[in-house]
């Protein structure tokens, strides 16, 4: 078998679920928000299956993909439980939502109708039971409903028998100035405002938090910072959403816990009531995804949460080059990467073909461990292979263990790290681990 492989941590990832859920817990200013876990992209390249069962065991409420094919994977693996299909989807797709009791995003009338047919089709009565999520658009300009079509698409839904359960949007920039997620959040509220009594189902709640907002504003507090004041709007209440237990078996933090102070919800709105029972509350739900697998970019994050990854590969070769020696595609070639020195170069069975991105072997710095050692990238990144000069580390040998992401000894590379010199982010660079990669669970 090729050596080249990845280590999933079970006990860092239940770790992390459960460092969200005492942060959660201990800004509530009643039940703590319900935590979903976001496993979509093969769980960020960590593995579908496996990381959704770990996140379901830990206490996450919610699973979330991006498709009915993901989703249907899960149930297929004997997964339980809510899950949230963030995408969009076709006739059939609705057809397997109803089926395996998914719960579907929805932003448009198109998207009702298919939803409807087939809850009718699977059998009368059938669309009365089936919850839907609407997404609204308060800045990404992606998916969801534009804030103004917002109460019309709610609406529809309400009148072709659909729950409308409750409502989202998602943070462009949660991990920026916050007046940019008090921006987006003032218009979420304000859509929400123009909801009509009688059209959001009972317990009606709503989320916006990724990773890093969930971390910075983790959801029962009243103040967003920047919001507050004249033109706020009064979001929906998460009452009876079920999240009483949320917290259940953990101690809050003591009442002196600092938290960055914040919420979704701010303070004195005035605007009319969005219907019987519904009051100005913290989000219903946060929506967790790259911070589960110990990768979060707000502050402090990195001393609480365990990276859950750690991706490794062994020597192949190793040779004896001459001061002036090319290595590796248009080594002999301007910019091609030349020794400049006798050096001693380690061929490494793991290539772009793997995931590890070719854009990282012309970066300054980019290097692996190799005992305990840094080891530069020597040339450009292969298919299946790339070279690394190991000549300060003179015990080398073929079939030595090389990480390219976690640690050894009390050296550490980090994802974030090896997206720093790719020129990209921690996202692309666990999504992008291949499936050829086997994943090691412990």
């Amino acid at each position: 078998m090729r050596p080249n492989w990845a280590e999933i941590s079970r006990a860092a990832l239940r770790g992390n679920v459960r460092a969200f859920r005492r942060r959660l817990l201990a800004a509530a200013e009643g039940p703590a928000p319900m935590l979903c876990a976001v496993v979509k992209a093969n769980a960020y390249g960590h593995g579908l299956i496996a990381c959704a069962q770990v996140c379901r065991a830990a206490g996450a409420a919610w699973l979330a993909v991006t498709d009915t094919a993901e989703a249907v994977a899960l149930r297929r693996a004997g997964i339980g439980g809510r899950i949230l299909v963030l995408g969009d989807f076709d006739g059939d797709e609705a057809a397997e939502m109803v089926r395996h009791g998914l719960t579907p995003t929805v932003w448009t009338r198109a998207q009702v109708e298919r939803l409807a047919r087939a809850a009718k089709w699977r059998g009368a009565g059938r669309a009365a039971a089936l919850p839907i999520h609407l997404n609204v658009d308060t800045g990404m300009s992606r998916l969801g409903a534009p804030a103004a079509e917002f109460a019309a698409v709610a609406r529809y839904a309400a009148r072709r028998g659909l729950a409308v359960e409750a409502a989202y949007t998602h943070l462009a920039s949660s991990e920026g100035p916050a007046a940019g997620v008090a921006a987006q959040m003032r218009r979420f509220f304000a859509a929400l405002s123009m909801l009509e009594p009688g059209v959001a189902a009972p317990g009606f709640y709503w989320h916006a938090a990724n990773s890093a907002g969930a971390w910075r504003w983790p959801g029962g507090r009243r103040e967003l910072p920047g919001a507050a004041g004249a033109g706020s709007a009064t979001p929906p209440a998460a009452l009876g959403r079920g999240a009483a237990t949320e917290g259940a078996g953990l101690k809050p933090k003591s009442a002196g816990a600092k938290l960055e102070g914040a919420a979704f919800a701010p303070k004195n709105a005035g605007l009319a009531p969005l219907g019987a029972g519904m009051a100005p509350q913290g989000a219903g739900m946060i929506r967790v995804g790259l911070g589960l697998y110990g990768i979060c970019l707000a502050p402090g994050a990195d001393a609480e949460l365990r990276p859950v990854l750690a991706w490794k590969t062994r020597i192949v070769a190793l040779r004896d080059v001459p001061a002036g020696t090319p290595v590796g595609y248009g080594g002999d070639r301007p910019g091609g990467w030349k020794a400049r020195r006798r050096a001693r170069i380690a061929t490494l069975a793991c290539g772009y073909a793997d995931g590890y991105l070719r854009a990282t072997g012309f970066a300054r710095g980019a290097h692996v461990l190799v005992r305990g050692r840094r080891a530069p990238l020597a040339g450009r990144v292969s298919m299946d292979l790339m070279g690394v000069d190991v000549s300060a580390v003179p015990a080398a040998r073929v079939g030595d263990e090389v990480v390219l992401i976690g640690a050894q000894g009390p050296a550490r590379i980090t994802a974030s790290d090896v997206a720093g010199w790719a020129g990209t982010i921690a996202y692309e660079v666990t999504c992008a681990i291949a499936a050829r990669v086997q994943r090691r669970y412990h």
